[in-house]
């Protein structure tokens, strides 16, 4: 319970900073759906979908889209990335190229993007921050809920 503090609350600023800081500089970047889809990586399968959840209806009372996209969104994501990490094994490997391959297609549907130099750039570096992301919330999993993953 005190995990999903913790996420919940670095999640809430990540969606602060994504909604009113970042466009100030020109930066589109879903930070937050990096964010969810690094928890969901390194935790267990119940734990990452309800926190996606969590973490899609805080989006959704802070963003200015339609209420419930965000939501439907991470909670749709995070039940591929349960599901294609169970297919293809918890390597990093797969989960850069599913942070790649889901906030390609986060950029596609919400339509934040110029062109397709812009999404693939973005999905580069999406995945670059989720590397970034991985050990400091690997270290929290591990502290506060009992479970983290090694690199393999």
């Amino acid at each position: 319970m005190k995990l999903y503090f913790i996420l919940l609350t670095i999640a809430l600023i990540l969606a602060l900073l994504q909604t009113s800081a970042f466009p100030v500089f020109g930066v589109y970047l879903d930070i937050v759906l990096v964010f969810v889809l690094t928890v969901v990586y390194i935790t267990p399968s119940n734990f990452g979908v309800k926190f996606a959840f969590m973490s899609g209806l805080l989006m959704d009372f802070i963003g200015e889209t339609r209420f419930g996209g965000f939501t439907f969104m991470f909670t749709l994501f995070s039940l591929i990335t349960q599901f294609s990490l169970g297919m293809f094994g918890k390597k990093i490997v797969n989960m850069f190229l599913i942070v790649s391959l889901l906030t390609l297609a986060s950029q596609i549907i919400l339509g934040g993007f110029v062109g397709f130099g812009d999404i693939f750039l973005c999905a580069t570096i999406s995945s670059v921050i989720a590397m970034m992301f991985y050990p400091g919330i690997n270290i929290l999993c591990e502290k506060f809920g009992g479970f983290g993953r090694k690199l393999k």
